[in-house]
């Protein structure tokens, strides 16, 4: 499961979905040298240790709208330990779930289901 996303500037928002997929790793690379891509491209690992409150901010700073619920691109939302996001380079929310400052689990979000639940 693709635990990459990028930020919302007009550079990826131009790409494809299937265009992150086919250079995710020359994208992985250019961050180790580039600042624009440090800046604008997150790469997450389940147990991975990364600030809660740093993730947050970070996805702000990336351009991602805080809403209730996620059911666009460009969205996240935040209940508790768990954060929602929906990249603008997947067709699909993610779900990241942490216990302090490490990530439990990150799993595909089906927006159509969270949207029955709430009903």
């Amino acid at each position: 499961f693709l635990k990459f996303f990028s930020g919302i500037t007009p550079y990826f928002l131009e790409k494809p979905v299937f265009w992150f997929e086919e250079n995710l790793r020359k994208i992985l690379e250019a961050r180790k040298t580039q600042s624009f891509f440090e800046d604008n491209a997150l790469y997450l690992e389940r147990n991975q240790i990364y600030n809660f409150s740093q993730f947050l901010r970070k996805l702000d700073e990336m351009g991602y709208e805080k809403v209730l619920r996620v059911s666009e691109p460009g969205e996240f939302s935040q209940r508790g330990g768990i954060i929602d996001v929906f990249p603008v380079n997947l067709n699909l929310a993610v779900r990241f779930e942490f216990f302090g400052n490490q990530i439990e689990n990150i799993e595909p979000l089906d927006i159509r289901v969270e949207d029955e639940k709430k009903r």
